[in-house]
């Protein structure tokens, strides 16, 4: 039974083998992720098991995978083991959580995967709190202690209350997310170039990543803080009580907030002076929510959507993680899958696959199988693999000038976070990368000129060339029917069926380019229960699970970073990746449709089955100067403490309790492991000189390379254009 999964019948990789060895949430979703995308993958498990981490869930950490257990006290296993660490394409591992595993056997400890000599083609990707470079390098922490120091645990809950720390782990998806896109980036070097490389994840880098819209607001010399479910830069954007429940209303442009207004009855707020422009309504955002809630108060969540979907208004219910299977967009889209759980002999909750392509997808998966049950199937796996081809080992990072994705096109036609976001990361790995915008630009963009860009527009679009196209006009449609023809990737994020609207809609774009890969993502997909309903980011987190009421309120409370938003690119770059891959073995391209909120309800699977992420017990201190998370089964007398945040953390420490202060942004912009990772960096566009993300992908050999900011709008039309023509 087993032997199937050693040889997928189809998928994105090929003849790849992965072993996983690590405690972390994030090394089970890289793993799964690869699964995913057809690599054969063989979780290493400990003989006595363990609830926290990965194994929290199971039944999530291991569908679809092949399981062996190692005896630590087995010469014959130790051989099995160490014949896997020479095969194998990739190892993954989390060697800073590893501390009382009984993986160790004879003259071998896990932890020092990282540092062995490996095979030249092989790939190491180790998935840990801070990475390998910087002070704190090493130091093992758990998800809230990372939410706690990267920003977000103080982006998220009430301005008048405390820091909120959700049950989702959200880092730790997110890290397992960005690390199958690094691993996939790698996979393409190994194959074109004839080496493997070692990839440095650090789960803080990822957290960091997730605060573009903080970081604009701190930038922006303003101070930025929790806003409950409001929006850092935009409003109106909150929940709103009916008479029968909460729902999620959000908008950022002039012409949205006067469908809202209409979609209220209240036509004339569009033209009040109050509300005039996105800063007039962010100064009056009271006074204008407290308009909407006189509105929603006298009708149902279900007579809310209903008015405000008929005019376009981005808006949804709340629906708890337990209640995912029966939302009825995951449900047509068939996201959440039951198997029967082998070890237990119950039916569990698990994702089949967000890498919904045509004509080839994500694998889902069937069995979960019982610890260990896959020994013989691996035993056979090894006999018909060699060790990794190449010319004895290599240990450290051998140095390359070559990136991952040099000689690839990417046209990116999208806006505000989602395809930016990947088409950031696709050029930092190499792509030429040229952002279509509309002659108004992106929404975002702030102004025409690169001295007039917005701080949030300039974070994240880096190594781009910008080119305005005007789709209604039939010569910009040729212009991108010959770019088209050109390049190798398409990622678009327009409002759902726009796109096509203007005849470049998927089934035309695979028969006239049959080798390009492409992506379109949209709040809830092109095969959607909600056709043509726009969503935020905000609506997505509320009808995906993502929201929960933080202690003591009712109130569901969304994540403080835009989750969904970031997930929904993460995916995007992802699946191109992994398509291209395709491509390139098999000559034919594949187009992706991406949900939203697919990606989102993914990141909560750990939550499906009746737990959490297996994480310590914590509470949030407040101290003299802020906020401290203190790990620990211990009541406290008092949830707050006279003591600075440096002097309480010192108390805890001594005491044997795990505790960090809760960092502000303004605290972690300045934090030393912040800068030794480069994950903020100044970089020059034409005329101005901006701080822009750098990239969480650190792989060792071709790090991605962050090297301009884009310019102004359209400024690059003529090197994009005339070339065309000249052929």
């Amino acid at each position: 039974m087993a032997d199937s999964f050693i040889t997928p019948s189809a998928g994105f990789l090929e003849n790849k083998v992965v072993v996983e060895i690590g405690d972390r949430t994030a090394v089970a979703a890289c793993g799964s992720l690869l699964a995913e995308a057809g690599a054969t993958v063989i979780v290493v498990e400990s003989r006595n098991a363990r609830e926290t981490g990965k194994w929290s869930n199971r039944a999530c950490a291991t569908a679809g995978k092949l399981s062996i257990v190692i005896d630590k006290d087995s010469s014959r296993d130790s051989e099995i083991l160490s014949e896997l660490l020479e095969s194998a394409d990739v190892l993954l591992a989390s060697t800073d959580d590893l501390d009382g595993s009984d993986v160790f056997f004879s003259g071998f400890d896990p932890r020092t995967i990282w540092d062995r000599p490996r095979p030249v083609k092989q790939i190491v990707c180790d998935i840990t709190a801070y990475g390998h470079a910087g002070p704190m390098r090493g130091q093992g922490a758990s998800e809230a202690m990372l939410q706690a120091v990267c920003g977000i645990a103080t982006s998220t809950g009430y301005q008048e209350g405390p820091p909120v720390i959700g049950s989702v782990p959200v880092i730790e998806m997110s890290a397992g997310l960005y690390a199958a896109s690094a691993v996939i980036a790698a996979m393409r070097v190994q194959r074109l170039h004839g080496f493997g490389q070692r990839i440095d994840m650090a789960m803080l880098d990822v957290g960091f990543m997730s605060l573009a819209s903080q970081l604009a607001v701190h930038l922006s010399g303003r101070h930025s803080s929790r806003s409950g479910n409001r929006h850092p830069l935009f409003a109106p954007w909150n929940s709103f009580r009916t008479n029968d429940g909460y729902i999620m209303v959000c908008s950022v442009t002039n012409e949205q907030f006067a469908r809202l207004c209409q979609a209220i009855e209240r036509p004339e707020l569009a033209g009040d002076a109050r509300f005039v422009s996105v800063d007039a309504r962010k100064r009056n955002t009271g006074a204008l929510e407290a308009e909407i809630a006189q509105w929603t108060l006298r009708h149902t969540v279900g007579q809310c959507i209903e008015a405000l979907s008929a005019l376009g208004v981005a808006c949804g219910p709340v629906v708890e993680a337990a209640a995912l299977a029966n939302e009825p967009n995951l449900s047509h889209r068939g996201l959440v899958g039951e198997v029967r759980d082998a070890a237990t002999a119950d039916g569990s909750l698990i994702p089949t696959t967000v890498m919904r392509g045509r004509p080839v997808s994500g694998i889902s998966s069937t069995r979960v199988p019982r610890s260990g049950e896959d020994k013989d199937a691996v035993l056979r796996l090894l006999t018909k693999r060699t060790r990794l081809e190449g010319s004895g080992k290599v240990d450290g990072d051998p140095p390359s000038e070559r990136l991952p994705l040099d000689g690839v096109r990417v046209i990116e036609i999208g806006q505000y976070t989602v395809a930016p976001l990947a088409g950031k990361h696709l050029g930092a790995l190499g792509a030429d990368v040229i952002k279509v915008e509309a002659p108004s630009g992106d929404p975002i963009r702030g102004g025409a000129a690169d001295s007039d860009m917005a701080p949030i527009f300039a974070l994240i679009n880096t190594d781009k060339r910008s080119l305005v196209l005007d789709l209604r006009v039939d010569e910009d449609k040729v212009i991108l029917h010959r770019l088209l023809s050109e390049s190798d990737i398409l990622i678009e994020n327009l409002r759902q069926g726009a796109l096509a609207a203007f005849g470049f809609g998927p089934d035309i774009l695979r028969e006239r380019y049959p080798r390009l890969v492409g992506c379109s993502v949209s709040g809830f997909g092109s095969d959607s229960v909600y056709p043509g309903r726009p969503a935020f980011d905000t609506v997505i987190q509320a009808m995906s699970g993502l929201m929960e009421s933080a202690p003591g309120e009712t109130v569901p409370l969304k994540q403080g970073i835009s989750a969904s938003d970031i997930l929904g690119g993460q995916f995007g770059l992802l699946v191109l990746l992994a398509g291209l891959e395709y491509r390139d073995r098999t000559g034919n391209g594949v187009y992706f449709d991406v949900s939203m909120q697919d990606a989102s309800a993914w990141a909560s699977q750990y939550c499906w089955n009746g737990g959490g992420a297996g994480e310590a017990e914590r509470r949030i201190v407040k101290c003299s100067d802020g906020y401290v998370l203190v790990e620990s089964l211990d009541e406290f007398e008092d949830q707050s403490s006279r003591d600075t945040r440096a002097v309480f953390v010192k108390s805890c420490n001594e005491r044997g309790m795990r505790a960090v202060p809760i960092l502000e942004i303004s605290e972690v912009v300045n934090d030393t492991q912040i800068r030794a990772r480069e994950l903020l960096l100044e970089r020059s566009s034409v005329n101005s000189t901006w701080t822009v993300l750098g990239s969480p992908l650190k792989l060792r050999s071709t790090p991605p390379r962050v090297r301009h900011v884009i310019a102004g709008l359209g400024e690059d039309d003529k090197t994009i254009v005339m070339p065309l023509y000249q052929r």
